[in-house]
């Protein structure tokens, strides 16, 4: 943590969200008007970041079975198996993305209808 030693045990969760602040973005209490939203943002960075992590892990199988497609040679089995897969995985990444918009839509519907 840029050379300090921390010495008490209490400062160091406050510095280590604010190193990693940036990267989660998470929402501090005072940024919203009851805690209802701090929760329901909460939940939409976890959501998000689960949704981000299942499409890294969707894309990296896509590429192992198009390596599995190209190195299979005369194999046919290996070559339809491949194909399926991918198929696969890109059935799942259009799945992550409607379910990432389906919970987008319903928090921007949530905060619309509470700021009437």
């Amino acid at each position: 943590m840029s050379g300090q030693e921390i010495t008490d045990i209490n400062v160091w969760p406050q510095k280590f969200t604010d190193k990693l602040g940036w990267i989660l973005h998470l929402p501090t209490k005072t940024d919203y008007t009851t805690s209802l939203w701090y929760v329901l943002s909460l939940i939409q960075i976890l959501v998000n970041w689960l949704l981000w992590i299942l499409a890294f892990v969707a894309i990296i199988y896509m590429l192992y079975c198009g390596f599995l497609v190209l190195s299979s040679g005369s194999d046919d089995k290996n070559a339809s198996k491949g194909k399926k897969w991918i198929s696969t995985a890109a059935i799942a990444l259009a799945w992550i993305g409607i379910s990432w918009l389906v919970i987008s839509a319903m928090i921007w519907f949530i905060d619309l209808i509470s700021n009437k």
